[in-house]
């Protein structure tokens, strides 16, 4: 009456049999009872072993953590091993919390060799609905001709996580950060003190590198503590990596120019090796980019080695921080400003028609116009030679004066008068009563040979001059009213006063 209708069982698998009426049913468990009791008597139930379900497939997701996580909308396989006692079982895949467990699927299988193992095989398209969170996957072996409890069972604890869910609360979807590589289970995957949603949606960077650049930076300290770019290893584009300029330079790693003196960081340190934190590096007064463009260097603070800083040379003195003397006198020009006091401008600083290099030899004063004869002298044997000079000079001047009174000609043998050029003026003549023609003077005498007119340039050419000497002792000559310059286009027309053209004159006079 029993045989052939026990099929799946009792309960669930008792609703796969056909012929599964009410009659049907009360026979069958009147079945079962019969058989259980006689097998209990004539024999135990049958021995079966089952190994822990394996999870195998797209499934599976790597975590940090040690407990079994897997994707919920992805597909999978399930195999647990098989052995025992020969015979027909049933082998079910359930799954539940332990609260609402669910039958999965089930499959038969034949046992013949009590030492072959039987591998039984679920494939899954993705995890059914509504199992997500904690899970237990189990496997149990039914008999077919027993009740509905499982000979044996095995089961695996797992975490199965929803497509749209947010299992750590990141603000990024599960699904999101599988497909990005980062851990479902951690805020910050990479532990860089950026969380992942940050790193993948507003800083760019590599939310499971903690370095996304490679300079030794984690991503969290170049945004939070320097805010510079973790994505790349020189935010500001100068040359120099961030970690070089915060820790070697000590420059903004977000400024090309750290100092504001328009040379970029990486140019100062590997091309000029000046500093990158200062403006000036040399603190001479004048910035380095400037010193580069005079020429000046901007690591010395006194280009020329002439006792002038650079920046006193340029804004102060106005000599060249080139050039240790810059009138060409032959004193440098700090000995001429810090020891002597003479312009270091003027060779010929007292116009006494003596250069300055020539009095300080001399031991005369540079910057009084006495005639050096008379000036008080520091060697006193050049004070000796002087004196001896003074008298011989007296001597001559009274004897000269002695035979005019008696009526004697004069031993000169040419007129005192001086030569009249030909506009009518007095040119200027070198005598040796007055010693050799000042700058000043030899600029009348040319004046006088020309007519009381030249151009600028044409006094530069014959004096031999440099243009700066020229200018400068013009500008000095026409301040004392001594020359009057007047602008022709391009070039100045330097005149005597009362030569000047009419022309140059207001449009408002006569």
């Amino acid at each position: 009456m029993c045989e052939g209708d026990v099929g799946y069982g009792i309960g669930n698998r008792m609703s796969r049999n056909p012929r599964s009426g009410p009659s049907v049913r009360l026979v069958l468990i009147v079945c079962v009872l019969l058989a259980s009791t006689i097998a209990g008597s004539v024999a135990g139930a049958p021995s079966i072993a089952v190994d822990d379900p394996a999870i195998r497939g797209d499934t599976i997701v790597e975590t940090s953590s040690d407990d079994t996580h897997v994707a919920g909308w992805e597909p999978h396989t399930v195999t647990a091993a098989v052995t025992g006692d020969p015979g027909d079982y049933q082998v079910c895949l359930t799954m539940g919390s332990g609260v609402d467990d669910r039958e999965i699927e089930c499959t038969p299988i034949t046992i013949t060799d009590p030492s072959q193992t039987e591998t039984v095989r679920f494939e899954q398209s993705a995890w059914p609905d509504n199992t997500t969170g904690s899970q237990a996957v189990s496997i149990g072996v039914y008999n077919n001709s027993s009740s509905d409890e499982p000979l044996n069972t095995s089961s695996n604890q797992l975490t199965v996580l929803a497509q749209n869910g947010d299992l750590d609360d990141d603000s990024v979807t599960n699904k999101k950060e599988i497909d990005e590589g980062t851990d479902p289970t951690l805020e910050d995957t990479d532990r860089d003190d950026l969380n992942d949603r940050e790193e993948l949606y507003a800083v760019g960077s590599d939310p499971t590198q903690s370095d996304t650049d490679g300079d030794g930076l984690s991503d969290g300290v170049e945004v939070n503590k320097h805010e510079t770019d973790p994505t790349t290893n020189d935010s500001d584009g100068d040359g120099l990596s961030d970690p070089d300029e915060l820790n070697k330079h000590g420059t903004d790693p977000n400024s090309i120019d750290t100092d504001g003196d328009s040379l970029n960081d990486y140019e100062e340190v590997n091309n000029h090796e000046t500093d990158p934190n200062s403006q000036d590096s040399d603190d001479d007064g004048i910035d380095d980019d400037e010193e580069l463009s005079l020429g000046t260097d901007p690591l010395d603070p006194d280009t020329d080695n002439d006792g002038l800083e650079d920046g006193g040379e340029i804004h102060e003195h106005e000599t060249n921080p080139q050039d240790p003397d810059t009138d060409g006198d032959g004193l440098q020009d700090g000995v001429e400003v810090h020891e002597h006091g003479t312009d270091p401008l003027k060779p010929d600083t007292d116009g006494d028609g003596v250069d300055d290099a020539t009095e300080v030899e001399r031991g005369t004063n540079p910057v009084d116009q006495k005639f050096f004869l008379f000036a008080p002298m520091k060697n006193p044997y050049k004070t000796a030679a002087t004196a001896v000079g003074v008298v011989l000079v007296a001597g001559i001047g009274w004897w000269y004066w002695r035979r005019r009174e008696d009526g004697e000609p004069s031993l000169a043998t040419e007129s005192t008068t001086p030569p009249t050029a030909p506009d009518g003026h007095a040119g200027s003549q070198e005598t040796a009563e007055t010693g050799p023609l000042t700058d000043e003077d030899h600029i009348q005498k040319l004046l006088g040979e020309h007519g009381g007119r030249m151009h600028q340039s044409q006094i530069v050419a014959e004096t031999g001059w440099s243009k700066s000497k020229v200018s400068r002792l013009l500008s000095r000559m026409e301040d004392d009213g001594q020359i009057t310059k007047i602008s022709v286009g391009r070039e100045n027309l330097i005149t005597r006063p009362g030569d000047e053209p009419k022309h140059a004159g207001s449009a408002f006079e006569d």
